[in-house]
């Protein structure tokens, strides 16, 4: 081990990878398909009128959530059956564990659905943090357990769950912060992290608002970008890197 890799093998050690969910994990937004499946009629144009009136995330998806006519059964056949994911993020999710990286996964939807489509693909032991149907064994409302409990600086704990605080959190205990994303619920969080990765609604926000991203379509093309900026050198512990000074 050369002392002058030091640096660079700390931050490759020091690495959170923070992705969102719906459309970039999956390939559906798996909300829209339980609203348009289970909600109200005319859910989207009520959360078009909502956006611009300038509701709140949390106020705008209990009102989508209301009525909502489906118990958590029907909601997991329904993920189940129609859901998928892009096809190069378990190989991703393997690669950064074999970096030691941490990868956490942020959503403004639901956690059953992460639960269901997870279990689906076998994906295991993955650190989540989503909303919440209610209710279960009868028509689900939505609840939002985190609100509150991350918030970054200047928030004012609009979103249930805050994923910029969750960033800030990780950059202040020493990681270098990479966000994964596509959708609006995604602009916050692209502001607070390192580096982010960009497709549709994101990318083509980021790039009219000049701010730095790196476009992707699947999370190969991730897993290639970090691999190159980060090497593949095996990764030494902190007391490793001290015994070899």
């Amino acid at each position: 081990m050369h002392v002058a890799g030091i640096s660079h093998l700390e931050i490759a050690l020091k690495l959170a990878i923070f992705t969102d969910y719906d459309g970039t994990i999956t390939t559906t937004d798996t909300i829209d398909l339980m609203l348009d499946t289970y909600g109200q009629k005319d859910w989207f144009a009520l959360s078009r009128r909502l956006d611009a009136a300038g509701a709140t995330n949390i106020e705008r998806m209990t009102a989508e959530f209301t009525p909502f006519n489906a118990t958590r059964e029907q909601v997991r056949t329904l993920l189940t059956e129609k859901v998928g994911i892009d096809e190069t993020f378990v190989g991703f999710l393997q690669y950064a564990r074999s970096r030691r990286w941490k990868v956490v996964v942020l959503s403004q939807g639901v956690r059953e659905s992460m639960e269901a489509i997870f279990a689906k693909f076998g994906i295991e032991s993955v650190e989540c943090h989503a909303n919440a149907l209610t209710a279960p064994g009868s028509p689900c409302g939505i609840a939002f357990p985190e609100k509150g409990t991350v918030r970054n600086d200047g928030c004012g704990g609009l979103c249930g769950v805050c994923k910029s605080g969750h960033i800030s959190r990780a950059r202040s205990m020493g990681f270098k912060t990479v966000y994964i994303g596509d959708g609006i619920t995604d602009r916050c969080p692209a502001a607070a992290a390192d580096l982010v990765f960009a497709k549709k609604y994101l990318k083509k926000y980021l790039t009219q608002k000049g701010l730095p991203f790196v476009p992707f379509e699947t999370f190969a093309d991730i897993e290639r970008e970090l691999a190159a900026r980060f090497g593949d050198e095996d990764e030494v512990l902190p007391d490793e890197i001290r015994a070899e000074e």
